[in-house]
């Protein structure tokens, strides 16, 4: 047993640490206990980062070594009675005071004590309409609150003896009363006495050597001096083998926790030794985490270096595009919707592109976590020369006329004034119900478009400012002389008004297929066929308008059937009627003069032609 007594001793600290107590705060019934709590905490963990010569007493210490003694640790206040707390937990220096919420603000009164005398050390005042906001005033104030204990060296421990009368003994013993928090294994003079705690034990008067062991714990050894009926006590909190932490971040403003409890750079010591968890955090930037192993004595080191946020680029265009961004992530941007990326921060270059525009380029400063906006406008490139439309046009019954039209460049066809019967032929066995009855309807004199509009016309339109953007797609046709697709309604409608016309009635635009006759297709009877018009998907898309020259109606119009659905101005059921079907149809039904058709958006397999 001696030989384990002198390991004890020469593995002890040469110089022990004085402790320092929080003890809990005088509060009013507004005030929360996890905000006097909170309070308490943030006190112990910036006195145990600044007073490197102090040993800080947590909580659940305070309680077990006070319920220890018969103490309730619930009653420690303000005045004598914190003092006499302070001292039955054998701390040289205790903070304590009070904290009140006589409004929408909290307001607390802080005062550092040195136990011996009850002198104080130093005070603050902190408030604030949260607990963050208090917790924020102890990292500001907290060395005025302790003065010059900040940086003060380790003093040498003195042991006090108890004041405690001694009950009655055998003549000429004393009494040793032990206590330690965590329970420890007591030896008295290298003897093996029992575990803490050990009460009113009869020793004989003189000299003695009292050691106190927790595995996990550095051994606690005191000298104490035993008069005959009087009792000393030992009282202690043993201190963990403890490692440190240098700890270095960049930004250096960031945020700094340990196992999720504030601190800060540098070096943190009497961290328990075994696994931690360092976090640093920083607005607008991503938080880093690392887990380090504290050894006993020894100092480990952590750099977290936190990545800045993306940035966001919000590019608005003013016809629908492809963005991207440095050459890497892309999307779609419309004039209505725009694009939404990420990029790094930094100098960033931004692109849009569509077909048939110029390139827009621009780079800009892209911050962490901050939103630029990007406003995208891109150029129509110049028209190519205009088809020469009489290579195509085929030949008309000698009442029908046509002109050209020079703000779109389209060819218009005169359709007659008169009467035709609307609707399916009696007999006809694909007829639809929405095509009966048959009626006669009369039809002003008028002029229809001898094609389809092209996208060539269609982007005078757009470039002039009074139409807007075919709508993005893949299958939306791009050539000049393609029948324009993915033109929405009211799209096609200004279109027609901007040339001084309008989209046809369904009246008129059967009335024209039909060549006031009773015709099933616009070229007679006949059955469709790939010479006839663009029908069963044989060219996967919209041709080029006027290409079915034999397909042509009595009047000499193209394309009334197949190519795509024809925009009228009418509306139908759900949305606005159609006709003609379109180059994906595999039903020759849906070819018919009288055949209805119904939509409520643009999109790839509908154009229109317009009327003057």
């Amino acid at each position: 047993m001696r030989s384990l007594l002198v390991l004890l001793l020469a593995s002890a600290p040469a110089a022990a640490r004085e402790y320092l107590a929080v003890l809990p705060f005088d509060a009013d019934a507004s005030v929360s206990a996890s905000v006097r709590d909170s309070l308490a905490e943030s006190l112990r963990t910036f006195a145990g980062a600044r007073l490197t010569g102090f040993a800080v007493l947590d909580g659940q210490t305070q309680i077990q070594i006070l319920s220890d003694q018969g103490i309730d640790a619930a009653k420690a206040c303000e005045g004598s009675c914190a003092l006499d707390t302070a001292r039955k937990l054998n701390a040289k220096v205790f903070v304590s005071g009070s904290i009140r919420r006589p409004g929408k603000l909290y307001r607390g009164f802080v005062r550092c004590y040195l136990a011996a005398d009850g002198s104080i050390v130093g005070s603050i005042e902190i408030k604030g309409a949260t607990i963050d906001e208090m917790l924020e005033q102890v990292d500001q104030k907290g060395d005025k609150l302790f003065g010059r204990l900040v940086g003060e060296a380790p003093a040498p421990v003195v042991q006090e003896r108890s004041a405690t009368p001694a009950a009655p003994a055998a003549p000429g013993r004393g009494f040793l009363t032990a206590l330690a928090f965590p329970k420890g294994q007591v030896f008295l003079d290298g003897d093996a006495i029992g575990e803490t705690p050990i009460r009113r034990r009869a020793v004989e008067p003189g000299a003695h050597l009292v050691v106190i062991t927790a595995p996990g714990h550095q051994p606690l050894t005191r000298s104490v001096e035993v008069a005959a009926g009087a009792e000393v006590t030992v009282s202690e909190t043993l201190l963990q083998h403890a490692g440190s932490l240098e700890i270095s971040v960049a930004p250096a403003a960031a945020k700094v926790l340990i196992d999720g409890r504030a601190s800060r750079a540098g070096r943190t010591d009497g961290l328990a030794i075994g696994q931690h968890v360092v976090r640093a955090e920083a607005p607008q930037h991503k938080a880093a985490e690392r887990s380090v192993t504290v050894e006993n004595g020894a100092v480990a080191r952590v750099d977290l270096a936190l990545e800045p946020m993306p940035g966001r680029l919000v590019i608005s265009t003013n016809v629908a595009a492809s963005c991207s961004v440095d050459g890497g992530g892309s999307g779609q941007a419309l004039p209505d919707r725009p694009a939404m990326l990420e990029a790094a921060a930094g100098s960033r270059t931004v692109r849009c592109t569509r077909g048939g525009y110029g390139d827009f380029t621009r780079t800009l400063d892209v911050l962490p976590g901050r939103a630029a906006m990007v406003e995208a406008k891109l150029a129509l490139n110049a028209a190519p020369p205009q088809p020469v439309l009489s290579s195509y046009r085929p030949s008309v019954s000698s009442g029908s006329s046509e002109r050209f039209e020079s703000t779109s460049g389209l060819a218009f066809v005169r359709i007659p004034a008169g009467s035709y019967m609307r609707g399916c032929n009696d007999g006809d066995p694909e007829c639809d119900s929405d095509e009966k009855p048959a009626r006669s309807v009369y039809v002003s004199e008028h002029w229809l478009g001898k094609t389809e509009v092209t996208v060539d016309a269609f982007r005078r339109c757009v470039n002039a400012g009074r139409c807007k953007a075919q709508l993005a797609g893949s299958e939306c046709s791009s050539r000049p002389q393609q029948a324009v697709s993915c033109v929405p309604h009211d799209q096609a409608q200004a279109f027609c008004s901007w040339m001084g016309g309008s989209l046809p009635s369904t009246d008129e635009w059967e009335y024209a297929a039909k060549g006031g006759e009773r015709r099933v297709y616009p070229w007679g009877s006949d059955s469709p066929t790939s010479r006839l018009a663009n029908w069963n998907d044989t060219k996967g898309g919209p041709a080029d308008v006027g290409g079915y020259a034999a397909g042509a109606s009595r009047w000499g119009l193209l394309d009334m059937a197949g190519n795509l659905w024809e925009w009228t101005a009418d509306k139908f059921m759900y949305g606005h009627e159609m006709r003609g079907g379109s180059y994906a149809m595999e039903k020759v039904r849906f070819l018919r003069t009288t055949h209805r058709g119904v939509s409520d958006k643009g999109y790839d397999k509908v154009g229109f032609r317009c009327k003057l």
